[in-house]
């Protein structure tokens, strides 16, 4: 296996003109790479949501989450892409130990979900969301 399985979470500006148009221009830089090794892209638009910590003066963002196959090579490139692009304000991208943590829907048969998904513990742990204990 000439791959490793990644995840990448992405806080893009809030106040992005179109932000569908954005999400599609990330799926497909995504597709590139993850297609190349014959594998899917697990994908979620987890919608705008309160920031922890103000980002650039934003106290808001919208999320997305893309699991995929790539090199280290592909990682730093996507990375350089996240970078230079002006709608991203936050990036991280971290390696999957084993291919069973393949969580996400597959990009290919996923639509936008209609209402935003709570958020798992490694967002509330590096701070991408807050943790709210629910009381009953």
């Amino acid at each position: 296996m000439d791959y490793d399985i990644y995840k990448t979470i992405i806080i893009l500006n809030p106040k992005i003109k179109d932000p569908k148009k954005q999400f599609k221009e990330l799926q497909e830089m995504y597709k590139k790479f993850s297609h190349a090794h014959k594998k899917k892209v697990g994908y979620q638009n987890l919608g705008e949501k309160k920031l922890v910590y103000k980002i650039k003066e934003y106290k808001t963002g919208y999320y997305l989450q893309f699991q995929w196959a790539g090199t280290l090579d592909e990682v730093v490139e996507t990375e350089r892409q996240l970078r230079i692009n002006d709608a991203v304000i936050k990036f991280i991208t971290i390696k999957l130990d084993e291919e069973d943590d393949y969580d996400l829907p597959d990009l290919d048969d996923a639509s936008e979900p209609d209402h935003p998904v709570k958020p798992d513990a490694l967002d509330v742990l590096l701070g991408f969301a807050e943790y709210k204990k629910e009381v009953k």
